[in-house]
């Protein structure tokens, strides 16, 4: 059986009872068998059911668990299903909801997943059960993640809100800081959790900050400022009045804020 069977939704193709076809082929993919009537996915060797709320059951006996705080194994290949933006949920002992921040690898054995939740969530050296996944938006899935940032420029931090949210291969963030770090440099940088895309030299993605507050009486508030981030790298430069070496430097204050997305 080929193309016409092959469904990537939840209620999509009906599988004939009975119906083979190549597990390669077929690797990931939903259908609904029609003398079952609800959707299961299929792995390579088994049907496992597609639960109503949203999420994908991983095969309990492909679940291997913990390799570190961002990661876990599965045996058997399941870089089809573990990309860039897929939701995951398990129990690690307790309910844990990550993003995958890049594609599963597959070594001829075993997939490992990698796994990003900012400062909420991390995997730890205890049991991973009810693996499940998602390519949808589940309702008990949170979307935002928080994130304890690294700044330089600073002797203390500025403190605030720091939230990402992937969707696919992009990350949109949200950076607020509410209170003023005290400055040690002329420059101002922040490391994102996740790194920017490679896609050629040159390349960057930014925008506008819209709020810039330094306290320096030689560097009073900033009328304009940008960000940017260029490829394969974790680290927004800020610039203030459009220099990215226009910050205080004289031990005060000084503090931004903007919100915007970058490819991953």
């Amino acid at each position: 059986m080929n193309s016409g069977l092959k469904g990537k939704s939840i209620g999509g193709s009906v599988l004939k009872h009975g119906t083979s076809f190549p597990s390669a082929e077929y690797l990931g993919d939903v259908f609904v068998r029609d003398d079952l009537g609800f959707p299961f996915i299929w792995n390579g060797s088994i049907y496992t059911p597609v639960t109503g709320d949203g999420w994908i059951p991983v095969p309990s006996e492909s679940v291997l668990g913990y390799i570190n705080s961002a990661s876990i194994a599965l045996s058997g290949n399941y870089t089809v299903v573990f990309k860039k933006g897929t939701r995951v949920k398990f129990s690690n002992p307790s309910t844990k909801y990550f993003v995958c921040d890049k594609n599963s690898t597959f070594d001829g054995n075993f997939t490992t997943v990698f796994l990003q939740a900012g400062s909420d969530y991390s995997v730890s050296a205890s049991s991973v059960s009810g693996l499940s996944y998602s390519l949808g938006n589940p309702p008990d899935y949170p979307n935002w993640f928080n994130f304890t940032p690294t700044f330089a420029g600073f002797s203390a931090n500025p403190t605030g809100f720091f939230r990402f949210y992937i969707t696919g291969n992009t990350l949109f963030f949200h950076i607020r800081c509410i209170t003023d770090g005290t400055s040690n440099a002329n420059t101002f940088t922040v490391d994102m959790p996740i790194v920017s895309a490679t896609l050629g030299s040159n390349n960057f993605w930014g925008g506008n900050l819209w709020q810039i507050r330094t306290r320096g009486a030689t560097n009073p508030d900033g009328l304009t400022g940008f960000w940017q981030i260029p490829d394969n790298s974790a680290t927004i430069t800020l610039a203030n009045n459009l220099s990215a070496t226009g910050w205080t430097n004289d031990s005060l204050g000084k503090r931004a804020s903007f919100e915007g997305w970058y490819e991953i």
